[in-house]
């Protein structure tokens, strides 16, 4: 499926690295290179998935992000991506493009964020499908989509909430404990960004815990979670579950 926050900007990702000048000067100047990543194949790479903020650099240098791979999108003209190739997660490190892969049975996946370990949180694909899922009504067979941890060379399956189908994840912090969001059950919602309830949530050593919401049926952990204290999350809710007579969308609060 394509999580409307995930819609990203086809651009070539560019990683700027600073150099001093190496002439001392009353105010030291910092010059940047531009290094291209480059794609897994295909003819672009795209932007963070969660937005302006997103952790996509760690101290070690090591860029995480989403790129073109060179297989054509089966559903066309139905596309994931507007440019109709699949895209997967991938690490770049000292010059090297690492394809991250995705979830057995399935064909995309995508990078949220990186934390001091090398460990990466995004989502992918799998084999199983959601007959529940509105975002993706235009296919026939809608994948399902979880949130997903690489770790040393793993790919873990991070599930979701209650029975709920669907789940993305947005940042993980040094000590591994990842942040995200999941829908808890199927009961339809055309007003829910996922088509169903959906919950942030935190989990920690396989353990998922439903962070609940301020009143309405929707909470998403977006914006992270604090690297010194873990049991801190930031993101927001809606207040209850009645659409603004002006804009028709519910009441959200937060960050």
């Amino acid at each position: 499926m394509k999580f409307k926050s995930s819609i990203l900007i086809t651009i070539n990702v560019v990683l700027l690295v600073g150099l001093m000048l190496p002439t001392p000067t009353a105010a030291q100047h910092t010059q940047y290179k531009t290094i291209d990543i480059g794609t897994l194949g295909g003819p672009a790479a795209y932007g963070p998935g969660n937005g302006i903020g997103s952790q996509l650099l760690n101290d070690a240098g090591t860029v995480v992000g989403t790129a073109n791979t060179p297989m054509p999108d089966p559903n066309a003209p139905n596309c994931v991506n507007s440019d109709c190739f699949l895209s997967h997660a991938f690490q770049w490190t000292q010059g090297v493009l690492t394809d991250l892969g995705t979830l057995p049975g399935d064909n995309f996946s995508s990078a949220n964020s990186i934390n001091a370990r090398g460990w990466i949180v995004g989502g992918s694909t799998n084999a199983e499908i959601d007959p529940y899922n509105s975002a993706c009504g235009f296919r026939p067979l809608c994948p399902q989509f979880h949130g997903v941890l690489w770790k040393n060379q793993e790919i873990i399956d991070i599930g979701t909430l209650g029975t709920g189908l669907e789940s993305n994840t947005t940042y993980v912090t040094n000590a591994g404990t990842v942040v995200g969001f999941s829908t808890v059950d199927t009961s339809p919602d055309p007003f829910s960004f996922l088509g169903a309830p959906t919950h942030a949530f935190i989990w920690r050593n396989g353990v998922m815990r439903d962070l609940g919401t301020l009143g309405g049926p929707d909470s998403f952990a977006a914006f992270g979670c604090n690297n010194q204290r873990d049991d801190l999350v930031v993101g927001s809710s809606l207040l209850d579950s009645i659409p603004n007579d002006n804009t028709g969308f519910r009441h959200p609060s937060g960050p």
